[in-house]
């Protein structure tokens, strides 16, 4: 008996190990950012490629802790499709994985992705009032993650486009959905915004916006 339940394990391994997914990936909306370190959603949505060979599935499980490496026996979420939305998160940073399934069992899990649950502001803009001397006043629209989370604060980014320089430096923190300063040095500047809430950070404003600032000639 033994001899044969060890034969029908080496029957089904392979079935198995063919019905493991490629990778747990992001929908093709995010295809621009494939697997960032944290893209941030209060209730994201995966999407995977199917097993590239061996039997089709009847269906695929999407697993979530807070702890890379270490889930549950209970899956997030179950479908037969090739994505899922997972029910909404609480603030902190998730790691996932996905597995596929069919009458023999259960594949090895899928590559493990992360993100933290905070969503980005939207919708970067300059106010109408702003012109190409001064004053600077730019505004975004909410996280949509203050609807669950509460209050929260944004971030301000900044960095020269012309001279050309690669690092982001912070302006400023603040509660407002807008930010304005006097600017004193000519040039052309990008901005980018995040959300900041208990520690975490989310990933940057869907866009960036960059800015030409020319000084008013001094009157004689």
């Amino acid at each position: 008996m033994f001899r044969e339940m060890v034969a029908f394990a080496r029957k089904i391994e392979p079935t198995l190990k063919a019905l493991t997914l490629s990778a747990l990936v992001f929908p093709s909306v995010f295809d621009s950012l494939i697997i960032p370190p944290a893209l941030a959603q209060s209730a994201p949505s995966f999407a995977w490629d199917p097993p590239a060979d061996g039997p089709t599935p009847l269906g695929y499980k999407v697993y979530a802790s807070q702890e890379s490496g270490k889930y549950s026996t209970n899956p997030i979420g179950t479908t037969t499709e090739l994505f899922l939305k997972t029910p909404t998160l609480p603030l902190a940073k998730w790691y996932f994985t996905a597995t596929s399934y069919n009458a023999a069992g259960e594949s090895e899990k899928s590559r493990e992705v992360s993100l933290v649950t905070l969503a980005p502001p939207t919708n970067l803009r300059l106010d109408s009032s702003t012109n190409y001397i001064f004053p600077l006043k730019l505004v975004w629209d909410k996280s949509e993650s203050s609807t669950i989370f509460g209050d929260v604060k944004y971030r301000v980014y900044k960095r020269n486009r012309f001279p050309e320089t690669s690092t982001w430096s912070t302006v400023t923190d603040t509660m407002n959905t807008f930010y304005s300063a006097q600017i004193l040095q000519a040039g052309q500047f990008v901005y980018r915004i995040t959300a900041l809430k208990g520690g975490f950070e989310s990933s940057f404003s869907s866009n960036d916006i960059n800015v030409l600032v020319r000084l008013a000639a001094k009157q004689e």
